[in-house]
């Protein structure tokens, strides 16, 4: 009862710190110019950045179907994400066949954290690449710069933009990568946003 309560509050100020950040996009997204289906990739250090730029939009997450895990769904879900529970590290195919069977019968969008739940840093898992192909949609590379903010400890360096803060979105053109390795280059040209115009 009390882990349930301590839960729903921590939902819910992470939620209020999400909104509250402004972002912006280089290129500006627009229907005109963004494929309707594909996968976004970023790095871990970039995952907390970019939650407000791609709130609302019904973009597929996945979210470890772990105890710990039920945190991060709430949050996501009430972020306007579409979780998906399960894990990339244990029982990963059976989680990215879901997300290929609901993308070829509905389109859309789903976000992966390129390096995985476990690291090494900015060194790309196979996932996105194996979806892309198997659904034949095509990636875009994400990288995220917080005008404000901090950096965690630990082997993923996850950004945290202070509340209020200005975060920019600097994306790739859309590509379809054959291996990680492109990933892994599409994000690194990325590294140093520039900010938007105003």
């Amino acid at each position: 009862m009390i882990r349930a309560a301590l839960t729903s509050l921590a939902t819910t100020l992470c939620v209020l710190w999400v909104r509250s950040l402004r972002p912006g996009f280089i290129p500006a997204l627009s229907p005109e110019t963004f494929p309707r289906s594909g996968i976004l990739v970023l790095w871990h250090a970039d995952m907390l950045p970019c939650l407000r730029a791609f709130a609302g939009r019904g973009m597929r997450v996945l979210i470890s179907s772990s105890r710990d895990g039920d945190f991060g769904a709430q949050a996501a879900g009430r972020l306007g994400y579409r979780v998906i529970r399960g894990s990339s590290s244990r029982g990963g195919a059976t989680a990215l066949k879901a997300i290929a069977r609901s993308m070829a019968a509905e389109g859309g969008w789903v976000a992966f954290v390129a390096d995985g739940p476990r690291g090494p840093r900015a060194v790309s898992k196979p996932g996105a690449v194996w979806l892309s192909e198997m659904c034949d949609v095509p990636v875009v590379a994400g990288r995220a710069h917080a005008s404000l903010g901090f950096t965690l400890g630990g082997w993923a360096r996850v950004r945290v933009p202070l509340p209020f803060s200005r975060v920019t979105v600097r994306l790739s053109d859309p590509f379809h990568p054959k291996t990680t390795a492109e990933l892994d280059a599409a994000l690194e040209s990325l590294k140093t946003p520039v900010r938007p115009g105003r």
